[in-house]
């Protein structure tokens, strides 16, 4: 009974890594899903490029900027 138990994890252990790894390299298929994909992550990326903070040489004070949102 040990081996048999043994076995079944060694098996769910693989198969558990094998979930992992595919969901790591799994990729958009279609070219136009891809395109927007990317531009929602441009988008994304511009949003938080505004939101960074600004900071005055002079005085060490922080100024942040305020959100932008386009939507």
């Amino acid at each position: 009974m040990a081996k048999v138990m043994k076995s079944y994890k060694e098996s769910y252990d693989k198969n558990k890594e094998l979930k992992v790894m595919m969901m790591e390299t799994s990729k958009i298929e279609t070219p136009a899903r891809r395109a927007k994909v990317k531009e929602k992550q441009k988008e994304i990326m511009a949003k938080q490029a505004s939101r960074c903070l600004n900071f005055d040489d002079d005085d060490d004070v922080c100024h942040p900027k305020p959100p932008s949102d386009d939507s």
